[in-house]
């Protein structure tokens, strides 16, 4: 089951950006400038990292308003590629050959962060998932039960060739990230590809879009998203992508390049840089309906720089560059809702499955009005129930479920939502 606006805070997009009215403008961060930013940390709505080039290391304890220079103790580096936040330790990816510092006090003091990695690791991604740190790098995953003290390589499936790579060659696993109990990361070496892997017993398996090249993974709540030359794919359950790509800026002749994610909340955002043989471009979009629509972020005040990094936070949307760092209000972008109830569904619905047909996944969604307890079944012509995707108590809300006729026949089915009183059907067609 997937909730789709509830989290604590419902972000409810009431202005949108267009060439004739902008409600908001991006602001340069003074002390960064002309500097290459490439890693961006939140901590939480109050606390954020920039880090980059040539000593960049800065810090903001009010949401960005104001920003302060970092003077890392025990960091032998001039330069952060990465930084990432894992349970109660903070890590920064540097150059070789101490490829990755951590942190126990937010930042003021640094050590390296295991004497046991790989020679000329390059530390492109890092998660965190039942007490233990997952990296993505360039000589595959590697983890740590003990806060980066000590690694081990988790490649058991993945096709790696013979490492050490060099540096600053990315290879390998170039990102991570986790949904319920599994582990997913783009693996770049055999032609990319998603793969993924239980996190208890490591075994990697493709999950496909291995044609495509992937550039960037992430995950909103337990839905994950991956960013490729072809557009935006949200996981489906077995090797099944949905493409969420409506609204993007993807032509015939145009490739994308490069692909960076953000999110907070129910809102993804997502960088996209294009290429053809006559132009180069990048714009930047965002969505809060799990990718069925995006809007375009106006991005002129950022210059026309590249951008490099990527966050989010309840306050501010950052932006790294490769000539210095940006910030805008999220409330120039959208409106959030803080103080007293969320806007919640006035009655019961019950969506139209897409897509329709269907092979073998497809998504339902619904709207809850009240405090209840839901059922939403399967069935097949003859009336018997051949699944049930739901049944508990739900609050009223938007959700989402994906259904997988995996295994079913080809044929009609029905679905069914129940709560209380309501009672809705709808026909679906599984065509294989």
């Amino acid at each position: 089951m997937k909730t789709r606006l509830f989290s604590g805070i419902v972000f409810f997009f009431a202005l949108i950006l267009s060439s004739g009215s902008l409600f908001a403008q991006w602001a340069p961060i003074s002390d960064l400038q002309y500097v290459r930013i490439s890693g961006i940390l939140i901590i939480n709505d109050t606390t954020v990292f920039l880090g980059g080039y040539s000593g960049a290391f800065l810090k903001s304890t009010d949401a960005g308003e104001n920003w302060t220079r970092v003077t890392p103790s025990g960091m032998g580096t001039d330069s952060i590629f990465s930084l990432d936040r894992c349970g109660s330790f903070l890590f920064a990816g540097t150059n070789p050959p101490v490829s990755l510092y951590r942190s126990s006090d937010y930042g003021e003091s640094w050590s390296a962060a295991g004497e046991n990695l790989p020679a000329n690791t390059s530390v492109n991604d890092m998660t965190y998932l039942d007490s233990v740190t997952y990296a993505a790098t360039n000589n595959g995953v590697l983890s740590s039960t003990d806060n980066g003290t000590t690694w081990k390589a988790d490649t058991v499936g993945l096709s790696l060739g013979q490492p050490p790579y060099q540096f600053p060659v990315v290879y390998g696993t170039i990102g991570i990230t986790s949904s319920g109990s599994r582990l997913f990361t783009i693996e770049s070496e055999s032609g990319n590809g998603v793969y993924s892997t239980p996190a208890d017993s490591v075994d990697w398996k493709n999950m496909g879009l291995d044609t495509l090249s992937c550039y960037a993974i992430t995950s909103i709540d337990t839905d994950v998203f991956v960013g490729t030359n072809k557009g935006v794919y949200l996981y489906g359950g077995s090797s099944t992508w949905l493409n969420r790509s409506q609204g993007l800026p993807l032509s015939d002749t145009a490739s994308v390049t490069d692909v960076r994610f953000t999110g907070n909340d129910s809102i993804l955002f997502a960088y996209f840089e294009l290429s053809s043989s006559t132009f180069y471009g990048h714009e930047l979009y965002y969505t809060t309906d799990l990718g069925r629509s995006w809007k375009k972020v106006d991005i002129a005040g950022l210059n026309n720089s590249p951008v490099s990094a990527i966050a989010v936070n309840g306050n501010y949307l950052f932006a790294g560059t490769e000539s210095g760092a940006y910030e805008i209000p999220i409330s120039g972008l959208a409106t959030a809702v803080h103080n007293g109830p969320p806007q919640l569904p006035a009655s019961f619905s019950l969506s139209q499955n897409y897509p329709n047909p269907f092979n073998p996944t497809t998504e339902i969604e619904f709207r809850i009005a009240d405090l209840g307890f839901v059922t939403l079944k399967v069935y097949n012509v003859l009336g018997q129930e051949v699944a049930t995707l739901v049944n508990g108590m739900k609050r009223p809300g938007e959700y989402s479920v994906i259904f997988s006729g995996a295994g079913l026949s080809s044929g009609v089915y029905f679905y069914t939502l129940e709560e209380g009183s309501y009672h809705k059907t709808m026909k679906m067609i599984l065509l294989k």
